[in-house]
């Protein structure tokens, strides 16, 4: 039976006066880019409170979660990719080929990738970056985890893998060590 252990809290920005400013120049930006689900709903949540998305920016994403959950807040074009669910899927869409001259606003979590933002500045790009959430390691006793003695154990991102180590004993670390992973 499948046990949920989330590694990873999600909360808003904790001084959200930077976001604030950066969406109401929005309009003046041609892309609107939000990395993940989280993105979507915290950066759209700032986007509304200061009145209403500018009606000729485009939308990406880089994967398809994220754009349902924009287009159940009603945007309904969105650009991403359908092979690839990361930053360089989105990257290889013919959309984002000639983007020189364009202002580019990424909606992520504090930190992150690069990559994305370089890209598309390399293409002609200016980028601007708005940290609308932020991520931080939970309170959890993780060796509730490991007593649950688990087959195997997934862990979805690299952030997660270090807050679990974080969170383990050395001597939990031994057990950890030898489960296997997906």
């Amino acid at each position: 039976m499948p046990l949920l252990f989330p590694l990873l809290e999600i909360a808003p920005v904790q001084d959200a006066a930077t976001l604030r400013e950066q969406v109401a120049r929005l309009a003046q930006f041609q892309l609107a880019i939000f990395i993940s689900p989280n993105a979507v709903k915290y950066g759209t949540e700032a986007i509304r409170a200061a009145g209403e998305f500018p009606p000729d920016l485009r939308v990406a994403t880089v994967g398809q979660g994220s754009a349902k959950a924009l287009k159940e807040l009603g945007i309904s074009s969105v650009i991403a990719p359908v092979e690839r669910f990361d930053s360089e899927g989105l990257l290889a869409l013919p959309e984002l080929q000639n983007v020189t001259g364009w202002r580019v606003m990424i909606f992520r979590g504090d930190g992150g990738r690069e990559l994305l933002g370089e890209t598309l500045g390399a293409r002609g790009a200016t980028v601007e970056y708005a940290a609308c959430y932020r991520r931080s390691k939970p309170k959890w006793d993780a060796g509730s985890l490991l007593e649950a003695a688990p087959d195997a154990i997934t862990v979805t991102s690299s952030e997660a893998l270090g807050y679990l180590w974080q969170m383990l004993s050395a001597v939990q670390r031994k057990t950890f060590a030898r489960r296997r992973y997906l």
